[in-house]
C-alpha cells in the first residue's frame, strides 16, 4: 500500500520523513501530495474525504499522517473526521494536536477510527513560555494530553520549541513526568 503525508510534507521512495530544510531541495524531485489545501484552513470533512477516496483509489493509500497546527481544536468537526475514517479501511496519524482540546472520549474516537499515534505541540515546560508563545493552554492540559495518550497504549511524541528569547533551562523541566 502507498503512504501519504498531508501539509507540507515530503515522503521519500523508501518511506523516510524528509526534514523541512531538504524539502526544498528535494520538492522539485519528488511527489507530494497536499491534500488540505494551498491555505492553512479547516475545510469540509466530506471535502477531505473525497480527495483521500481519490488517492486511495489512484495510489491505494493505505495510510495517512495529517498534519495541522489545530487539529482537534473543532471537537464537532474532528469527531466527524473520525466517523469518516472509520469509513475507510486506512491507518492515520496525526502531528501537531492541540492539548487544551484533546479529551480521553476523543482520543478514544481516534483509536477506532484508525489513528496509530498523536503528536503534541507542548512546546515548553515552563508555564511562562507558553503563555509567551500564546499556545493558550497550561502545563496541566499537556501532562493530561500525554497520560490519556499513552493510557490507552497510543505512541506519542511531544514537539517542543528552543531558542525563544528570554527562555531559560526550565524549558526542559517537566517535574510532573518524573513523579
Amino acid at each position: 500500500r502507498g503512504f501519504v503525508r498531508t501539509m507540507r510534507a515530503v515522503i521519500d521512495p523508501g518511506g523516510q520523513s524528509v526534514s523541512a530544510v531538504a524539502r526544498l531541495y528535494l520538492a522539485a524531485h519528488m511527489p507530494t501530495l497536499i491534500v488540505w489545501g494551498d491555505k492553512d484552513r479547516i475545510i469540509p470533512v466530506d471535502v477531505f474525504m473525497r480527495r483521500l477516496d481519490h488517492l486511495m483509489e489512484r495510489y491505494n493509500v493505505g495510510f495517512a499522517s495529517v498534519s495541522g497546527e489545530n487539529f482537534g481544536s473543532d471537537r464537532k468537526w474532528t469527531l466527524e473526521f473520525c466517523e469518516g475514517m472509520a469509513k475507510r479501511d486506512i491507518l492515520w496519524s496525526v502531528g501537531a494536536m492541540r492539548t487544551r482540546t484533546v479529551s480521553p472520549d476523543l482520543i478514544d474516537a481516534m483509536i477506532k477510527s484508525g489513528c496509530t499515534s498523536i503528536v503534541y505541540g507542548v512546546e515548553s515546560g515552563s508555564p511562562r513560555m507558553l503563555e509567551i508563545m500564546e499556545k493558550k493552554t497550561t502545563l496541566q492540559n499537556n501532562l493530561n494530553a500525554m497520560t490519556w495518550t499513552v493510557e490507552r497504549g497510543m505512541p506519542s511524541v511531544i514537539q517542543l520549541a528552543i531558542g525563544m528569547p528570554g527562555e531559560t533551562f526550565d524549558v526542559f523541566r517537566f517535574p510532573q513526568l518524573l513523579a
